[in-house]
């Protein structure tokens, strides 16, 4: 039997982050690859994670050529349905709502993908006319969002056909362990370097546990910086405070870099509360490794870190309770390990890219029944 065609209209990288990574995933499926055909559409207008969200002349140029090479697939083709990551807000909500009608003109069955958020502040800040944009374009829609608790962003919608929860998950692949009492101990943030990413609230709490006198630890900040100015701010920080022993900046690190960033570390920290956050990744990598997790609520993070069984769940905009949540995990090394076993066991029975692609599977062959 023939294989259904799929138009897949989504990020990839470069630049690199979790909405491409996943789209590489689904993209590269062997199951999914088993029972249907992908036709890429490439959203990506980007070069840069600096540069997205920010409007220009080439990305205007790009996008065109992206509208018009979707024209020809839907033209020269005949989908079971269009699968489109779609950007919840701003100027790339937009640009994908422009898609989202074109595929809607040749009465394709549409899969709507949620990897972010924004849309209920949105429609609450716009008032009825951003109600109606956002009910237009979710009409008739499939809608697949990555937590039971991220349903709530898309309350204001009415138009939408069903809806499924998909947590992301990432390959089960086995991480070089580390070594048992690795001096010094290694506390790990992997992201970007955002403010918003909670970078400088860890910088501000590695402070205040370096004023405390506490030694023998060490703050690794993998990423590149994400965002104009700050290494600015975040470097003469660094330098004010005499923190040039205890802080470490490698800059963004991918593939085995990445694993062996993850294996020397014994504690992973996100304290973000950036706007866009949902699920992320990364989180996902430390909880694989078997880290525990000290991060804030913000998107669907409270339902991946177990409060006080797999990490702890701190508020945001916090450097005080950052920096305790950091030293109480610092000094009893038996709670570490304990909430590293069980953040371990709660990935392999929730997160891993099998379970996804079985999720997603599910979900595809529910569309037009």
């Amino acid at each position: 039997m023939a294989k259904r065609k799929i138009l897949f209209v989504g990020q990839f990288a470069p630049p690199v982050h979790g909405v491409s990574v996943m789209n590489e995933y689904v993209l590269h499926s062997k199951l999914l690859n088993q029972h249907f055909d992908f036709v890429k559409i490439n959203l990506t207008t980007a070069r840069s994670i600096e540069n997205i969200g920010q409007p220009g002349l080439g990305k205007y140029l790009k996008f065109t050529g992206i509208l018009l090479n979707t024209l020809r697939q839907l033209v020269a083709n005949k989908f079971y349905l269009a699968y489109l990551t779609l950007s919840p807000v701003g100027y790339a909500f937009v640009k994908d709502s422009i898609i989202v009608r074109l595929i809607r003109f040749f009465n394709v069955p549409l899969v709507l993908h949620l990897h972010g958020k924004g849309i209920d502040r949105a429609i609450t800040q716009g008032g009825a006319k951003t109600r109606k944009q956002y009910n237009k374009v979710f009409a008739g829609a499939t809608v697949i969002t990555l937590s039971a608790g991220l349903e709530k962003d898309i309350a204001q919608i009415t138009t939408y056909k069903k809806v499924f929860v998909v947590n992301n998950g990432i390959p089960a692949n086995v991480v070089r362990a580390k070594a048992a009492g690795k001096k010094p101990m290694e506390i790990l943030m992997l992201s970007n370097l955002i403010k918003a990413k909670g970078a400088f609230d860890l910088l501000q709490a590695t402070r205040m546990l370096s004023a405390k006198g506490l030694t023998g630890f060490k703050v690794v900040f993998a990423g590149a910086w994400g965002e104009t100015g700050f290494a600015g701010e975040f470097l003469p920080y660094v330098a004010a405070n005499g923190l040039e022993t205890v802080v470490e900046l490698p800059g963004p690190v991918y593939g085995p870099e990445k694993e062996k960033a993850l294996a020397g570390a014994e504690l992973f920290v996100l304290p973000t509360y950036y706007a866009n956050e949902c699920f992320p990744l990364t989180i996902l990598e430390a909880m694989r490794q078997g880290l525990p997790v000290i991060a804030t609520p913000e998107g669907a993070i409270a339902e991946m870190v177990v409060h006080e069984k797999t990490g702890l769940i701190i508020p945001a905009r916090n450097p005080q309770k950052l920096a305790a949540a950091i030293e109480k995990l610092m000094l009893d090394r038996e709670l570490r390990l304990q909430m590293g076993r069980a953040a371990k066991a709660r990935f392999s029975n929730h997160y891993t890219l099998d379970i996804f692609e079985k999720n997603m599977l599910t979900v595809f062959n529910k569309i037009n029944r």
